[in-house]
């Protein structure tokens, strides 16, 4: 005959329940369960464990507080074998020693390592297919962790067990025995069932560290205008035209900032400002000056360079333009010569004069008109 709510075998792990099974063993006790998709996926798991630091009731002395299917047991801090019992529920008297779970457990001292943890395991789902089982435990620091071992771990369930970290082992404290060992790193179980890998959680947490602690040097262009640091070229370019209307035209080393009207800037926003070479002394040629800046700028140079005639050395405007303009050059690199440029504008009076020593060379002058 079958399993139903009220028939079950001896021993039967069918995982129905019932009134008298509950998906419980026959008599009682913890059941293993089957889930009825995955058929060779067995759980088994106790609720009631806990294994966190805390403050004695008592003393408010920090301890640790395993509570497994056994009991429970309060612990002395810092935490390592041979796990001594906190006096304030430790009953042995002074004349025997403090109590501990070596001498409670019987455990060997071969078997004892000093980098192994205490957990409790509070459930485990075993897969009959692959033979492997997901083991979740409580670590003394509160933190819930998963694991996956080779082989059944279900015996682990509810008991004190030592993990160590370094050989990958796992055993329930009081039976070396049954030790399994856990492949892969272990994954902190946080809110809503979600786990998340140690190490990468670890490495995240440096990622955000190095975000938040940004090297200042690393922003070394500083904006003119507003003073805003950044640290590519590209970036400072766009952030001049976007925030101030400014075009920053360069030639070799230096540059030079050109206003712009309201078209010229909507014709810009859409254009790409960094160099198509990597060479950030490259410029875009699509801009030119308008004619008032010309006339500004070869005004202010004709001022500077004029001799008692009014008229103006071509070189030494060419020169004070190189020291004062840079990126003046820019605008005329079309052309191969100053004075080809010079004689395009329609504001420039221009001639030229042959030196007495020397017949096949000609200075040339020129002078705003008007």
């Amino acid at each position: 005959m079958g399993c139903n709510a009220n028939n079950h075998p001896p021993d039967c792990r069918c995982g129905w329940g019932g009134d008298g099974h509950k998906g419980r063993n026959f008599g009682g006790g913890r059941g293993y369960f089957g889930n009825h998709r995955q058929p060779y996926l067995k759980v088994d798991s106790a609720v009631e464990t806990e294994n966190h630091l805390t403050q004695c009731p008592i003393c408010k002395s920090d301890v640790a507080f395993i509570k497994h299917n056994g009991g429970a047991v309060w612990l002395d801090l810092p935490l390592g074998p041979p796990w001594y019992k906190h006096a304030c529920f430790d009953n042995a008297s002074s004349s025997v020693g403090k109590n501990n779970l070596k001498s409670i457990f019987n455990i060997e001292n071969k078997t004892l390592s000093r980098t192994a943890k205490i957990i409790v395991a509070d459930s485990c789902s075993y897969n009959s297919f692959s033979s492997t089982s997901m083991l979740r435990a409580k670590f003394s620091n509160g933190i819930k962790r998963s694991m996956s071992v080779r082989g059944d771990a279900r015996i682990f369930v509810g008991r004190i067990c030592c993990i160590d970290e370094s050989t990958k082992e796992i055993w329930p404290i009081d039976d070396v025995a049954k030790k399994l060992y856990f492949q892969g790193s272990l994954a902190d179980i946080i809110s809503k069932g979600k786990k998340t890998n140690s190490a990468q959680s670890s490495l995240k947490a440096k990622q955000n560290e190095r975000k938040s602690c940004v090297d200042e040097s690393s922003f070394k262009i500083e904006c003119a205008l507003c003073g805003k640091k950044m640290r590519k070229q590209k970036n400072y370019r766009a952030h001049l035209l976007r925030e101030h209307g400014v075009a920053l035209v360069s030639a070799g080393n230096n540059s030079s900032y050109m206003i712009l009207d309201h078209d010229d800037y909507d014709k810009l926003s859409h254009e790409k400002l960094e160099p198509k070479s990597s060479d950030l002394g490259s410029e875009p040629s699509t801009i030119t000056f308008s004619e008032w800046e010309l006339r500004g700028i070869l005004a202010e140079a004709c001022d500077a360079c004029s001799e008692s005639s009014g008229w103006s050395n071509l070189a030494n405007v060419g020169e004070w333009i190189k020291e004062n303009e840079p990126g003046f050059k820019s605008w005329y690199q079309k052309e191969k010569k100053l004075s080809a440029f010079m004689e395009e504008l329609g504001f420039l009076d221009l001639k030229k004069e042959t030196l007495p020593d020397q017949i096949s060379s000609r200075v040339i002058y020129i002078k705003i008109k008007g």
